[in-house]
């Protein structure tokens, strides 16, 4: 029931007030009496924990995938050896990139394979696994390809 200026609220047969609450004439202050108040900050607050929510979701799939990255290529490289080369020219490694790769780091054959596969899968963030198990192949190092489809077979189950 809502007030006028010159109407007192009645109440009830059982005497309850009305969420209005009784005021004298002229002191009306009105309170939440429209559903689209209250839902408005309500749907303001769940849209923002869904976003939350989803944020949350997005980031802790992004951490899997960078980890998942991160192991493979630390196992690539511990096995690798020399035949690094190879495989990141098959993954569209610029041979510059490959001599500047290895003058920076001339004798740490782990290091060399590590950053340039680091540079290969960044360049093929969206499908970076297909690229490494091809270049793998193409490389003649399908011991290591078969071993990092195990490695990815198991971490997406």
């Amino acid at each position: 029931m809502y007030l006028n200026d010159n109407i007192q609220p009645s109440t009830s047969n059982h005497d309850q007030e009305t969420c209005d609450q009784t005021r004298a004439p002229n002191s009306y202050t009105p309170k939440l009496n429209k559903i689209s108040d209250l839902s408005g900050s309500c749907m303001h607050k769940a849209a923002h924990e869904t976003q939350h929510n989803y944020t949350t979701q997005e980031n802790s799939l992004y951490d899997k995938e960078s980890k998942l990255k991160q192991i493979v290529v630390l196992k690539i490289c511990e096995q690798l050896g020399r035949s690094w080369r190879d495989v990141c020219r098959y993954m569209d490694l610029k041979e510059y990139q490959i001599d500047e790769i290895q003058n920076k780091y001339p004798y740490n054959l782990k290091e060399q394979s590590f950053q340039a596969l680091q540079i290969c899968i960044s360049e093929y963030d969206s499908n970076w696994k297909i690229n490494i198990l091809h270049a793998l192949e193409k490389g003649r190092r399908k011991d290591i390809k078969e071993f990092v489809e195990k490695i990815l077979l198991c971490k997406e189950m």
